[in-house]
């Protein structure tokens, strides 16, 4: 394959170059993406890709950028100059992120070549546009989604210190030279005076750049002094200890009230029970109640008692009242051993709990069934 943007290859690493404008007569989305795919195919994974263009085609550049993010292999994306427009958007898709000390970034709102007579699906595909670009900014920077927005519309530079600081970039290139040994072949004073002076500018001048870094972060004035970065740090540490305190009385009262709520969980599941025994016993004093007062045989008691519960002592007991009461010696020797069945083979009892219509269909329609199956099931006669 003939490679037009790819410039050397050495083993299992190779340097490829966006120096031109992307798309149009420059740099083509889908030749870039073939040349990319076709160095992984081929050995290749380590891709450095040089960037020095002032922008274009938005559709290009982002066949270029997803080239980048899906290559398997391991990508740095390296600005040599000026990465501006959609070529600042494909300077975000490497897997690490370089920059020339004297490097810029411009970002700007995208646009058609002709915006000025754009009809509304165009306005709508260019806001649609705009808003794809925002998204890829918000998960590739570290810069809110309301200051892109903001950055966009006013076409905004940005240097490498300032481009670092804001997670655009995550190394500095420094272009700088300094001989390693500095006084290697100076014999005259003046002379060595001067290179010391020299490097130590170099030297003080890195450290103005690592100084802007952290006030960048710290969010302080370019003037402010060493107390004013101690300071900014001792208040981030003093929030952070009062958040982290905060936490820990939460996390206290959460437990608080996890027990408070389980003493409660406790408390109602004993006045549960408690109620549950009262009612049974209710339930039994009605029916020994209605056995003595001859309603009721003594071997159905608990069938009664579980009925009363089924039922509600109201209404069993409004039940019982309705019973006419025979000899208590004459209900002692009732012992049913065979009872007859009803419906669908079912007794009174069963009838009561599973088919209350039925039984209530038969007491109308056959009331000598209802009363002989109200006898066998209870060893009473049934009193309307």
């Amino acid at each position: 394959m003939e490679l037009k943007h790819v410039k050397n290859i050495q083993g299992e690493t190779a340097s490829m170059f966006l120096f031109s404008e992307i798309g149009g007569w420059g740099i083509d989305g889908q030749m870039f993406a073939d040349e990319l795919r076709w160095l992984g195919e081929n050995g290749v994974n380590d891709v450095t890709i040089h960037i020095n263009s002032g922008g274009g085609s938005v559709l290009d550049g982002l066949s270029i950028m997803r080239a980048i993010q899906m290559f398997k292999g391991t990508t740095t994306t390296q600005i040599e100059g000026i990465a501006a427009s959609i070529a600042g958007v494909i300077a975000l898709a490497g897997d690490k992120r370089t920059m020339v000390d004297f490097g810029r970034i411009m970002v700007h709102d995208p646009s058609f070549s002709d915006s000025g007579s754009m009809d509304e699906k165009q306005r709508n595909a260019l806001s649609s546009i705009r808003e794809m670009l925002i998204d890829i900014f918000e998960r590739n920077t570290d810069i809110e989604r309301s200051e892109i927005d903001n950055i966009m519309k006013t076409e905004t530079w940005f240097d490498a210190i300032t481009a670092l600081s804001r997670g655009m970039v995550d190394e500095i290139i420094n272009t700088e030279r300094i001989a390693e040994n500095v006084f290697e072949g100076v014999t005259e004073i003046a002379a060595m005076v001067n290179r010391a002076e020299t490097i130590h500018r170099q030297f003080a001048n890195s450290n103005n750049n690592n100084m802007k870094v952290i006030k960048n972060h710290l969010k302080l004035d370019e003037k402010s002094d060493e107390n004013a970065i101690v300071n900014a740090i001792e208040t981030i540490e003093t929030r952070a200890q009062n958040a982290e305190n905060k936490v820990d009385e939460l996390e206290n009262s959460i437990t608080e009230k996890e027990t408070e709520i389980g003493n409660q969980k406790s408390e109602i599941e004993n006045k549960t029970t408690e109620i549950d025994t009262l009612k049974n016993t209710i339930a039994e004093n009605v029916v020994d109640s209605a056995i003595a007062a001859g309603k009721f045989a003594k071997d159905k008691k608990s069938e009664l008692v579980d009925q009363a519960l089924d039922m509600g002592i109201e209404n069993f007991t409004k039940m019982v009242d309705a019973i006419k009461s025979v000899p208590a010696k004459i209900t002692d020797q009732l012992k049913v051993d065979n009872v007859d069945k009803g419906i669908d083979g079912k007794s009174f009892r069963e009838l009561e709990k599973e088919n209350p219509k039925a039984l209530n269909a038969l007491k109308n329609d056959n009331p000598e069934k209802y009363a002989e199956l109200f006898k066998n099931e209870y060893g009473v006669e049934f009193s309307a």
